[in-house]
Formats: C-alpha cells, structure tokens, sequence
C-alpha cells in the first residue's frame, strides 16, 4: 500500500507477529479489513484507528466459533445472529413463503409452486440447484434431502401467464441458515 507521513496509508498488506489485510489510516487499520492473530483468531470487519469498530465478525480458534456483531474500541456491543432464511432473490415471483415443516424429514427442503390455490410439485421447465445436499425430483416431490445447513438453492422455472398466451421465466435464490426440515412455497 502507500504511505503517507512516513506511515502506511490506503490499501495494504502488514506483517509481523499478526497480519491485516484491508485500509490502514496514518499506520494503523482504519476502515474494512482482515486481521490474522498469530493463535489463529481473525476478525473480518470495520476498523478504526487500529481498533474493531463497527459490523465485523470475529473467528476464535480454539472455541471454532465465530461471533458476528458490532463492535466499538474492540468491545462487542452487539451480537448478530443470522436469520433462519434469507430470499437472496426474486424475479417475477409473487410470493415465497419459507417455512420449518413439523413432523418434516430433517435436513430436507421441499419446494411447492401455487397458483391460484392450485398446487403443484414439478413444473415445466423446472431447474433448482443447492449448495450442499441431493436433488430428488419426481411427479410428486421435487426438493433437496441430506442438506448441510446453510445452503442456497436456487430455483428457475417458466410459466404460461394467466390468459396463456406467453410464458414468463421465474427466479429465485434463498439461503437457509438453520438446520430442519424446510417447505418453500412459490406463489406465480
């Protein structure tokens, strides 16, 4: 990185006994970065004048856990947790309702498409795609079994608008962060 004064300054990489990566302000890390303790701890987040200061996350080694919050002059003020579901994307898609299913097989996700209050487990054209876990599909069950929480999935479909008259591509990405047994619904 560069230098200013005579102390590191902007964009850069230091070493010693620790090493960060990200912006440095008259020699010390200030802004977004990465810093590497030498026991194997990091934290990836905001800095200010050397010090965890804003949203970051921090990763202990030796408990292999990592705490995501807020920080102020490196004292977490507040721990963030990660919503059970997050619908990354939508297009065209009326509406996704995800939820836990109860009596549902454990880590398994299964996706239903709903038009009109009719309901449908395959569509024409159906591709979906998830990070981790197996793709069962069939007349009666399309989803992912023995998922590796969290996942995305991403799900493409197309269908005859209302008056049948052209087809319109769907799109949609969620990420799920809690382990269970999973039902998506797809409103079109």
């Amino acid at each position: 990185g560069g230098c200013k004064d005579g102390l590191a300054h902007g964009r850069g990489f230091a070493e010693g006994k620790d090493k960060y990566k990200g912006r440095f302000r008259l020699g010390v890390p200030d802004g977004s970065g990465i810093y590497y303790f030498r026991n194997g701890d990091y934290y990836h987040g905001a800095f200010k004048m050397g010090k965890k200061n804003g949203k970051g996350e921090f990763y202990s080694a030796i408990n292999n856990k990592t705490i995501k919050g807020i920080w102020k002059d490196d004292t977490l003020n507040l721990e963030i947790s990660d919503p059970p579901y997050e619908i990354l994307q939508n297009y065209n898609v009326n509406n996704i309702n995800v939820m836990q299913k109860a009596g549902g097989v454990e880590n398994s996700i299964e996706l239903v498409f709903s038009r009109d209050g009719q309901i449908s487990y395959n569509m024409p054209s159906l591709n979906f795609v998830a990070s981790t876990g197996y793709i069962v599909r069939n007349a009666y069950y399309s989803g992912i079994e023995k998922v590796s929480f969290p996942t995305e999935i991403q799900v493409t479909f197309s269908a005859p608008n209302r008056f049948n008259t052209i087809y319109i591509r769907y799109e949609a990405k969620i990420r799920i962060n809690k382990p269970g047994a999973w039902k998506i619904v797809m409103r079109y």
